[in-house]
């Protein structure tokens, strides 16, 4: 709790998100003096952790910080959602989320929102609220406020669109890319942070949530210069990330740097919240063996060629024809289009084609972990598996994943979640039914299992690291906030900042 201020004017609160920043990167920057803004914030505030929700699907964070709500209740786990009634994935936008910052303008206060990931547009009457992604603003009498006609498109277009999305990196050996990628994150992370400064020096909003992006991505791909030790990391060839300049170090340095101009743009001193919703380890892109293995083991069937329809023909062509398409032209149309269509347009390729009468179970996102979801009767609208076998089938995929060995006799999973207790709760339920962690044996490539005669290659090459549930806030307030020891829940942090706000 925040304990109320007995006399003088209420600070304004500023929270600063710097996404996907890991706690012992910034910590060991800070120690090093290469951080003087967090170190400053640091020695006058105090160090939370936060408990994240990564373990179900890093892309939980975000909608789990927007709405208060851990994933069992939004739903949401990667950028590919299952849809139960169309048996299909579409990508996550956020759209119909409700957000904390709407109920805190219902109680009077000027809120400002600045490139949150996944953030819903038009939901303030006032302040501003500019996304990360298109359209970026809404025009005046669509429901958006005075930042409209502040900042145009084309403004907010130029200072966001930097880094992933932009630049494609086939993999690490990808020195040309990756130096694009660098140099181009370090000039949005400058770019954001001045449209940043510019709008709070402008509007001076009692509550204003920022967040940089851009150090996300170019950390998945120059992790080894970070932890160049770990096993993972160990290919000679990797040891030239080091020539990429700027480095991480520059990059979170750039961050620094612009969160102390933000603040230094509030008339009144803030309440400062500078937070990370989740970490970083290292890794090695996603494996690709799941699907293959469970076809093989019974718990899905492919649908044969002379039972699909001629709409899942072309689906299974083109999806077997991008698997064939060179690293060249993937390229080439990654650059054509834009992110958004991108995602619409691959959408339908991502799943083979199953035959639902005889699937149990599938996976639904390969990521740097795996998401089996049970095809359940009255909840997948082909379902099979009834509410009283359910518990069975989980405790039966279960016990098989844990059997999982490479072909040296290493196992493959590190952890299995499981999401729901029983049938009767799976049918409420949006998330995976089970959540599997990988161990470093599964990263390999080429890969072989034992007991499979096939010969697997992991995806996102580019990606040396892999994320964790460990995030962190530093907090720099003029009032008394109480925590556990472990730190705050992430559905609690939107909480944190409204309790500042009263105070």
């Amino acid at each position: 709790m925040v304990s109320p201020r007995k006399s003088g004017r209420k600070p304004p609160v500023l929270a600063i998100a710097i996404d996907a920043a890991e706690a012992a990167l910034v910590r060991r920057l800070i120690d090093e003096g290469k951080m003087p803004v967090l170190q400053s914030l640091l020695e006058r505030g105090r160090w939370i952790p936060i408990e994240s929700t990564t373990n179900v699907g890093s892309s939980s964070v975000w909608p789990t910080f927007m709405t208060g709500e851990d994933p069992e209740t939004h739903g949401i786990y990667s950028e590919w959602c299952w849809e139960p009634a169309t048996m299909s994935l579409r990508p996550l936008t956020g759209d119909h989320l409700d957000t904390f910052w709407q109920k805190l303008e219902r109680k009077g206060f000027t809120i400002g929102v600045l490139g949150i990931p996944f953030m819903p547009l038009g939901r303030l009457a006032r302040g501003f609220e500019i996304s990360e992604r298109p359209p970026f603003v809404l025009s005046n009498g669509s429901g958006s406020s005075n930042h409209s006609e502040a900042v145009s498109r084309k403004v907010a277009k130029d200072a966001l669109l930097h880094g992933y999305g932009q630049i494609n990196v086939a993999g690490p050996n990808d020195l040309k890319n990756l130096q694009r990628l660098a140099l181009d994150s370090l000039s949005g992370i400058k770019a954001r942070g001045e449209l940043a400064t510019r709008l709070l020096r402008e509007g001076q909003p009692e509550i204003s949530i920022i967040a940089f992006t851009e150090a996300h991505e170019i950390s998945h791909c120059l992790w080894q210069t970070v932890q160049p030790e770990h096993p993972l990391l160990q290919e000679p060839y990797l040891n030239r990330l080091a020539e990429i300049q700027p480095g991480l170090e520059d990059i979170f340095g750039e961050v620094d740097r612009q969160i102390g101009s933000i603040i230094a743009a509030l008339a009144v001193p803030p309440a400062v919240l500078v937070f990370s919703l989740h970490g970083m380890e290292p890794g090695r892109g996603a494996p690709t063996f799941l699907t293959p293995l469970m076809c093989e083991a019974g718990f899905s069937v492919l649908a044969e060629a002379r039972r699909q329809t001629w709409s899942d023909r072309v689906v299974h062509a083109i999806r077997d024809l991008k698997k064939r398409t060179p690293a060249s032209f993937k390229k080439l149309y990654y650059q054509s289009l834009s992110r958004e269509a991108v995602l619409r347009l691959a959408a339908p390729t991502l799943l083979p084609q199953y035959d639902w009468a005889r699937t149990r179970a599938l996976v639904i996102v390969e990521e740097h972990l795996s998401s089996i979801r049970v095809n359940l009767r009255g909840r997948e609208t082909r379902g099979i598996v009834t509410v009283e076998d359910y518990r069975s089938v989980c405790d039966e995929l279960e016990q098989w994943l844990w059997t999982l060995k490479s072909v040296d006799g290493r196992a493959l999973a590190k952890q299995v979640i499981r999401t729901a207790d029983d049938g009767t709760v799976a049918l409420k339920r949006r998330l995976p039914d089970i959540v599997v962690h990988w161990a470093d044996a599964a990263l390999a490539s080429p890969f072989r299992i034992s007991g499979s005669e096939g010969e697997f290659y992991r995806d996102g090459e580019r990606h040396l690291s892999q994320h964790t549930s460990e995030g962190f806030c530093i907090l720099r307030a003029d009032c008394e906030v109480e925590s556990s020891p472990s730190g705050i829940a992430l559905r609690d942090l939107g909480g944190l900042i409204e309790r500042l706000a009263i105070s």
